[in-house]
C-alpha cells in the first residue's frame, strides 16, 4: 500500500479564538490528501507540543490517520517543556492514542544531563526534531504566522528546511523510524500566535510550495 506521510510544523501560542477557523482549514487539508491519494496510508508525525503539533493530532486521530508521536527528546526529559499541569495531562493522554511513539536520537555532543533547562544543547534537539520530521514528509502542514525570527528549531526554519532540501550536516537523521522521503511541498495555514497576532498575508489563507 502506498504510503503518505505528513510533518506537523506550528506555533505553540495558538489563540484560543482562531481555534474553529484553525480546525476547518486543516480538515480541508486532510480531505484534500485523501482525494488525491486514495487507498493510500495516511500517516502523521507530531512532537506533540502545545498549540498546532496536539490541534493538528486531535484532529488527526479524529478521521482515523495514523499518528506517530515524533519527541525531539525521552519522554521523561520532554515533559519538562510543559508548564502547567493541564498540558501535561492532555500530552500524556494524546501519547496514549497515537499509534507508534519515537523518541530521537541526542545530538552528538548532547547527553541527558547537559539538554537539561533550556539552552543551546537543548534547541539542538528541537532543530533536529524539525530535520527529522522534513526528512520523513511527503507534505509539511505548517501553521506558521509567515515571520521568521530567527530561532533555532522554530517553525520557519523547519519551513526553510523543506522548501530548499538543505539542512546541516549536524541534524541529517541517520535512522528512519518511517520511510525517508525524496522531497516533498509545503501546505501553510497563514495562522496568527498570541505572541504576535500580525500575519504576512491574511489570516487563515491557504499557501502551498512546492519544495527541493
Amino acid at each position: 500500500m502506498n504510503q503518505i506521510q505528513v510533518g506537523i510544523t506550528g506555533h505553540r501560542d495558538l489563540r484560543s479564538e482562531d481555534l474553529l477557523n484553525l480546525s476547518d482549514r486543516v480538515r480541508e487539508f486532510f480531505e484534500k490528501v485523501e482525494r488525491s491519494n486514495p487507498g493510500s496510508d495516511l500517516i502523521l508525525m507530531s512532537p506533540l507540543a502545545d498549540g498546532a503539533d496536539r490541534l493538528v493530532a486531535k484532529l488527526a486521530i479524529e478521521v482515523k490517520w495514523k499518528v506517530i508521536a515524533l519527541l525531539p527528546m525521552p519522554v521523561s526529559e520532554y515533559e519538562n517543556d510543559f508548564e502547567t499541569a493541564e498540558s501535561l495531562t492532555e500530552f500524556r493522554e494524546l501519547l496514549e492514542q497515537v499509534d507508534r511513539c519515537v523518541e530521537i536520537p541526542l545530538v552528538e555532543g548532547n547527553t541527558l544531563e547537559n539538554i537539561q533547562g533550556w539552552g543551546e544543547n537543548r534547541a539542538k534537539q528541537y532543530v533536529f526534531v524539525g530535520a527529522y520530521t522534513v526528512r520523513h514528509s511527503h507534505i509539511l502542514l505548517a501553521l506558521w504566522n509567515g515571520e521568521d525570527p530567527k530561532l533555532p528549531g522554530g517553525t520557519a526554519e523547519v519551513v526553510q528546511f523543506m522548501r530548499t532540501g538543505e539542512i546541516p550536516a549536524e541534524f541529517e537523521p541517520t535512522t528512519h523510524p518511517v520511510p525517508p522521503t525524496a522531497g516533498g511541498s509545503v501546505y501553510h495555514i497563514v495562522t496568527p500566535r498570541k505572541s504576535n497576532p500580525v500575519t504576512v498575508g491574511s489570516a487563515f489563507e491557504v499557501k502551498e510550495y512546492e519544495s527541493r
